[in-house]
């Protein structure tokens, strides 16, 4: 798309256009398996192959086209995963109106994938998981508190506040 502005001298013509175009190749599997009122269980599993079919950027620095034609795409890992377990216990009359409490264990897996447009090592992400644990309370007027903790690799940390989110750094 070409435009104008009236600022510009009749000369001057800035133009701007979608500069990549991809083509993606995937398939994402899910299941619930709701064992009985309290108890579900949850596992996905998601591949994603692709690459740019088009792409060129401008080097800001050295001003010269970059063509990254049939490089992944950024922030696209190829495989995904996660499984998630709960189960919902009934609190009776509760405490304060609280009747339900849900408890949830979740694990979520991610392969390595780039931060980089320009495929620099540094932006490199290799894979990694997530984990966490969250507890529940259900009101009967509808709201809800949470408490979870969240942790990256194996490495449990749990911080000051369990309701702030919390996450370490992957080991090398």
């Amino acid at each position: 798309m070409h435009f104008r502005t009236k600022s510009d001298p009749p000369s001057q013509i800035k133009a701007k256009s979608r500069n990549a175009n991809s083509v993606p190749n995937c398939i994402e599997l899910e299941s619930v398996v709701r064992a009985s009122d309290a108890f579900t269980t949850r596992v996905n599993f998601g591949y994603l192959n692709a690459k740019y079919s088009r792409y060129v950027i401008v080097d800001p620095i050295a001003q010269t086209s970059l063509d990254l034609t049939k490089s992944p795409l950024t922030y696209a890992p190829k495989f995904t995963g996660s499984v998630s377990v709960d189960y919902k216990f009934n609190l009776g009359d509760g405490f304060a109106g609280f009747h339900e409490l849900i408890s949830e264990v979740h694990y979520d897996w991610r392969s390595e994938f780039t931060h980089s447009s320009t495929n620099d090592p540094a932006g490199f992400q290799s894979a990694y998981g997530t984990g966490g644990l969250v507890f529940t309370v259900n009101h009967d007027r509808g709201y809800y508190i949470s408490a979870y903790v969240e942790t990256k690799t194996v490495e449990w940390i749990v911080p000051d506040c369990p309701a702030v989110l919390w996450m370490a750094q992957p080991r090398s």
